[in-house]
């Protein structure tokens, strides 16, 4: 067997040229069959189902130089059959993730969404998923926002984070968010005007399923809004509590946009807060 300097040596290579390239060709080879075989979207399906998602394609086919492309993709809740999508795609690319090597399902996802683009790490280990995100210049007016909310919002949304899911309670457990949306107008019904702002960013941090709402501000033309709180995270809307306080400020077009409005509130928008308390489902306002 060579010692160590000897393989180390350039006379070495020369004389074991042609095995040295048979070997590298053989691995190459074997890199090629693995990436053109790897069932990236049982692997997808096998990281999502266990935060309760089902994903539905029509087409698949391979990506150069790695991956797999997914066409026309759906993702719905598999806990509300009939309702929205969760998200739809025209392209989904898919690239696995260096721990599948050890073990470790995870898969990279880069998609179109809504006019933007979403890129998405997804991971197992253990029970928890973990999920990272990147969003650019996605259009919420062509998100599918349940009906029975009764709202409609408009807005380009720009948003990084990272999150770890609990995949028996489905709870976020630790994470933190970063959150931006420009041109941000929220309607709630067709006879009443929307409140617009010109921009909307945040920062949130999650410790073991409590939100924490760090800063949320926005700006114009209506008003300025300021927000802080924590929020308990729950298995459903109604179980989920919250515990805000707001500041809002309205503008003169503002007010005279929104006095119909701003004369439901608790009391004239002021120095006074705003606490928003109770179930996710149905806050109360005081």
């Amino acid at each position: 067997m060579p010692e160590l300097n000897e393989l180390l040596s350039v006379d070495f290579w020369h004389e074991h040229l042609l095995a040295v390239s048979y070997v590298g060709a053989g691995v190459l080879l074997f890199i090629v069959f693995v990436i053109a075989g790897f069932p990236y979207d049982r692997a997808l399906t096998g990281t999502l189902a266990p935060m309760g998602l089902q994903l539905s394609y029509s087409d698949q086919h391979l990506r150069f130089p790695i991956g797999s492309v997914l066409e026309n993709v759906t993702l719905l809740d598999m806990h509300q059959p009939g309702g929205e999508p969760v998200f739809q795609s025209d392209r989904v690319a898919l690239v696995p993730g260096l721990g599948m090597l050890i073990g470790r399902p995870g898969i990279h996802v880069d998609a179109d969404a809504y006019d933007g683009q979403a890129r998405v790490t997804l991971q197992q280990s253990g029970n928890l998923s973990t999920i990272g995100f990147d969003l650019k210049d996605v259009d919420l007016s062509r998100y599918p926002l349940p009906t029975r909310y009764g709202v409609n919002v408009r807005g380009i949304v720009t948003a990084q984070g990272n999150l770890r899911v609990d995949d028996v309670t489905k709870i976020s457990q630790d994470g933190a968010m970063t959150l931006l949306i420009r041109e941000l107008a929220v309607g709630m019904g067709p006879a009443l005007p929307r409140i617009s702002f010109s921009h909307l960013d945040a920062e949130l941090t999650i410790r073991n399923g409590v939100v924490t709402v760090n800063r949320l501000e926005g700006n114009g033309p209506d008003a300025a809004l300021s927000v802080h709180g924590t929020v308990h995270l729950g298995p459903s809307a109604q179980l989920t509590t919250v515990d805000l306080s707001a500041r809002i400020t309205p503008t003169a077009i503002g007010r005279a946009r929104l006095g119909f409005l701003l004369g439901f509130l608790p009391h004239p928008p002021d120095s006074r807060p705003y606490v928003i308390h109770g179930s996710l489902a149905a806050p109360a306002l005081s």
